[in-house]
């Protein structure tokens, strides 16, 4: 649904009269081609401009605005393609939709029996994690073996986070470490081949819909990691997500303490640079 929404945006790219039979010209150019090209539609006038963009060629004016305009807007549609592709991991494994409850991916849990819990106030697994047996019985009335294996299962990550203490510059790399610790023994009822649990660590930035790091890491028992970026000049307000490949709702969304960020400074060693170039 993000990914989707995001193509949306592109139909606001315009298509100007007469502009097919430039973007035709153009389009001759280019390295790539489709099967069925499509010299009208907007998302095809974006797949022309960035190629002409990867290719350093000149543009009319009005397409070098749009070309602005695309360049903007297709840093945040590959962002939501590595969410998204996050959501669908778990979707594929768990064998359920993204809007579905995670109650779904227990054995035996059939919408009856979500429709149950949420009239009784469990809605997450964790929720069922601190029920006791007699009110499981009474609830659901079902074999619990299954299900308290798959529970049992159900990744409880504790995690931990601290930002490099530092007077930081626009450019200056900063770290923060995070460290996770359980045990990552799986369960998945609903996926027949053998998955190991991964975790994606990412640091975002909401007010912008930026990602500045993105990290795949898998956990035995405990795991140290250091995240390197850097950010421009400004405060900044960030999150860490730690985002399970396999389970639906084991994520989690963290917030980092703001950032201020000085004015960057350039080192000796690019001046040094700079008068080498000037003396050649």
């Amino acid at each position: 649904m993000k990914l989707k929404g995001l193509l949306e945006e592109f139909k606001v790219i315009p298509i100007c009269h007469y502009e097919d039979m430039v973007l035709h010209r153009i389009y001759d150019c280019v390295p790539v081609k489709l099967d069925c090209p499509g010299f009208e539609a907007p998302h095809f006038k974006m797949f022309v401009l960035l190629q002409v963009h990867f290719s350093h060629t000149q543009l009319p004016a009005n397409l070098t605005a749009d070309q602005v305009i695309v360049l903007e807007m297709v840093l945040n549609m590959l962002s939501a393609c590595v969410v998204s592709s996050m959501d669908l991991s778990q979707m594929c494994v768990q064998s359920m939709w993204e809007m579905d409850s995670p109650l779904k991916q227990s054995p035996h849990f059939t919408m009856e029996v979500i429709n149950c819990c949420k009239e009784a106030g469990i809605e997450s697994v964790y929720d069922t994690m601190e029920m006791e047996d007699d009110r499981w019985n009474a609830l659901l009335q079902m074999d619990m073996h299954d299900v308290a294996i798959f529970v049992n299962s159900y990744l409880t990550l504790d995690v931990s986070h601290e930002l490099v203490k530092g007077e930081y510059m626009a450019g200056t790399p900063i770290l923060m470490h995070r460290a996770p610790d359980d045990d990552q023994t799986v369960v998945t009822p609903f996926y027949p081949l053998k998955k190991m649990v991964s975790w994606w660590l990412v640091i975002g930035e909401p007010s912008m819909c930026q990602l500045h790091v993105i990290k795949c890491v898998t956990v035995s028992k405990d795991l140290h990691m250091k995240l390197k970026f850097s950010l421009p000049k400004g405060t900044h307000s960030l999150k860490l997500y730690v985002i399970c490949d396999l389970y639906v709702g084991a994520d989690h969304n963290l917030s980092v303490e703001p950032i201020d960020i000085a004015e960057g400074e350039e080192s000796d060693s690019d001046e040094d640079t700079s008068d080498k170039d000037m003396e050649e």
